[in-house]
């Protein structure tokens, strides 16, 4: 619990980069849907799959794509930090299933001997988590740019089928949150 405190800490922290009308909208979408946003597993069973973990995978993965945007960068505009803080914190927003609907259910005893934590919530539409995430966005009337909405889309990079579809036309933003987001995966507990 306190583990997550910090993180809530941190997530309110960087959600101050978004500084646009965008802002205001986020906020009724989190007033909706926060709790259940924090609370979330980020996988199944790989990847922070507990209670919390989405919460923590998203402020990490925010942490580190923003170093990254540094490291490339010897000047960040407001608006791309912006930008950049958006899609850090919301790529995986789809995780959390649908406004009403959670993705991730508990697994029973059995499935918890074999690693497996949680299941996948079949009463859901089968949707990819980053379309879901923007699916969910779009609930919200929360605008992005081409480039963030390409961004979120193809994070997961080659590791899906859509990803080979566009492996050669990876924008900045997309290849520093791919990065960001599997380096967190990979270092995260599971």
């Amino acid at each position: 619990m306190k583990r997550r405190k910090r993180y809530e800490k941190g997530f309110w922290r960087l959600f101050k980069n978004i500084k646009t009308s965008r802002s205001k909208k986020l906020e009724i979408m989190l007033s909706e849907l926060g709790k259940r946003f924090f609370k979330a597993p980020a996988s199944t069973k790989y990847h922070n799959s507990f209670r919390g973990g989405l919460l923590i995978h998203s402020v990490s993965t925010t942490e580190i794509l923003l170093k990254l945007l540094e490291a490339v960068r010897e000047e960040i505009s407001v608006r791309e930090l912006e930008s950049y803080t958006l899609v850090g914190l919301f790529h995986d927003l789809g995780k959390i299933g649908s406004k009403n609907k959670n993705l991730y259910l508990e697994a029973e005893t059995w499935q918890k001997n074999k690693g497996q934590n949680y299941v996948w919530n079949t009463d859901l539409s089968n949707l990819s988590h980053p379309v879901r995430s923007l699916y969910l966005l779009s609930q919200y009337y929360i605008p992005l740019t081409e480039d963030e909405y390409h961004s979120i889309m193809y994070h997961q990079g080659a590791y899906t089928s859509s990803g080979k579809d566009i492996r050669f036309h990876f924008s900045e933003m997309c290849l520093l949150l791919h990065f960001a987001d599997v380096y967190s995966a990979f270092t995260g507990e599971k």
